[in-house]
């Protein structure tokens, strides 16, 4: 999956034109834009025959779900318009700010549509990247925003790019050139007028993918030009001082950088705080809402192992009195868990827990990403009881990450001070499993701690064994298969 790292620029307020002409009801154009989208643009998915050391525009790779039921109704300079959240396939962030925050594509994107004076409907897909100063602000909205503009059309070709300042000045783009490595692969342009002032910026992109690349990522980047021209009054001109003559309307009326709102509409839990090695690809599923659970993620393929980590999310297991795996992980943006198989472990090990990333900043700020494997060779084949165990282990191993806890006392405390914690959690999940056989489930994986050698006698060393060996081959427990 790919990264980006972005520039960002200052965006104002949406311009409001004096004559907007009368359009039908916001709900009336919602339907009608729906429709009109849905039957000229299908849901965009990459072209296969494009491998990325070919693409021409890094905007081009990425496969994008409309979001329709968060649609948002709004007005700009030319009359209504539609705001709908896109979601993408290949996770892309830009880091931002003092605290290089991190800020995922989704985050700062947006299908806009509207239609010109000459009734022509337009569909845009807008990026809108935020200065180190806007990127600051928690939340984004509580500051004015300074940053880039991109508008994009639906394929990811470049329509036109604006650059805010802090002061409020625009510039327009007339130059924008993709980068890798030493060979320029795309140039935009367009012709460049008489200028008081211009400037250039170059802004690093890293594109995670899953081939073809070393680290799991590949690096772009960006060179944007702008100029600002005046207009009579020597202010700063906003719209059609910029853009006299907007090819991508026809004649029928230019949008204003104005119209580009970056406040733009989300769903719940928007994913955010990743690095790259914590990025994720095919992350479009057309059978769910990419908006529930975005921070606990189930990428499990094994119908069995999948079905079984999404019991244990629905549960939502209790930690302690004030927290649990949900509370943690699925409200909190900064603070991700995924569940991925594996097959790359030996027989002997269920599960691994990584800290991929971890970014703890003065004042309480952090990004987390915790990534959670299960083995897919042996795990399938055990007892749900069994598998439920390994997935409890886990999710301890990774709430002691959360806690900033030293990986080599993980089991020392489990065998301490969570094995009732075991007991009560599996036989909620279980109500016919017995106290014996879920403390004896809870010992599981700690053999080599010395509250093992020092609180069980042989004989319950030995019951522990038998028992965990009985439900991890179904033959004690409820088969998963």
């Amino acid at each position: 999956m790919i990264i980006l790292f972005f520039l960002t620029t200052n965006s104002c307020r949406k311009d409001q034109s004096t004559t907007i002409a009368p359009q039908e009801t916001s709900q009336d154009f919602l339907q009608e834009a729906k429709s009109y989208f849905e039957e000229n643009y299908p849901e965009h998915s990459p072209k296969k025959d494009l491998g990325f050391n070919n693409q021409a525009n890094l905007f081009k790779k990425l496969g994008k779900k409309v979001l329709w039921k968060y649609a948002e109704n709004t007005k700009i300079s030319l009359g209504e318009a539609i705001r709908v959240p896109v979601y993408y396939n290949i996770q892309t962030i830009t880091r931002k700010g003092k605290k290089q925050k991190a800020i995922d594509l989704y985050n700062i994107s947006y299908l806009m549509m509207y239609k010109d004076k000459k009734n022509k409907m337009h569909t845009e897909w807008v990026i809108t990247i935020p200065d180190n100063d806007t990127a600051d602000e928690k939340p984004l909205s509580n500051k004015k925003f300074s940053g880039l503009i991109y508008v994009l059309d639906w394929q990811g070709d470049l329509l036109k790019a604006y650059k805010v300042k802090p002061d409020g000045s625009k510039y327009i783009s007339y130059n924008i050139s993709f980068t890798k490595g030493e060979n320029q692969i795309a140039d935009y342009s367009t012709q460049k007028p008489d200028y008081v002032e211009q400037e250039c910026t170059s802004t690093a992109f890293a594109q995670a993918c899953s081939d073809g690349c070393t680290g799991g990522y590949e690096m772009v980047y960006v060179e944007s030009c702008y100029w600002i021209t005046y207009g009579d009054g020597g202010g700063a001109s906003d719209g059609g001082g910029i853009t006299p003559s907007d090819p991508t309307t026809g004649g029928g009326g230019s949008t204003t950088p104005g119209d580009y709102d970056p406040q733009k509409p989300t769903c719940p839990d928007s994913p955010v705080g990743y690095s790259t090695s914590g990025l994720k690809v095919d992350m479009v599923n057309p059978d769910n809402d990419p908006c529930s659970n975005r921070d606990i993620i189930n990428n499990i393929k094994d119908p069995c192992l999948k079905k079984m980590v999404q019991y244990s999310i629905d549960n939502d297991i209790k930690l302690n009195i004030n927290e649990s795996i949900n509370s943690i992980f699925n409200t909190n943006t900064d603070v991700n868990l995924y569940y991925e198989e594996t097959s790359s472990l030996p027989n002997s090990t269920d599960g691994t827990t990584t800290l991929v990333n971890d970014n703890r900043f003065p004042g309480g700020n952090y990004l987390l990403t915790i990534d959670i494997k299960l083995n897919v060779n042996t795990l399938p084949n055990a007892s749900k009881e069994y598998i439920s165990a390994t997935i409890l282990h886990e999710a301890l191993h990774a709430y002691f990450r959360y806690n900033g806890s030293l990986s080599s006392l993980d089991h020392e405390a489990m065998a301490n001070l969570y094995l009732s914690w075991f007991v009560n959690s599996l036989t909620n999940l279980y109500p016919n499993l017995s106290y014996s056989d879920a403390k004896m489930l809870g010992w599981g994986g700690l053999g080599e701690t010395q509250a093992y050698n020092l609180f069980t006698t042989q004989n319950e060393k030995f019951i522990i064994q038998n028992i965990n060996k009985d439900y991890k081959t179904s033959l004690k427990g409820t088969s998963c298969i």
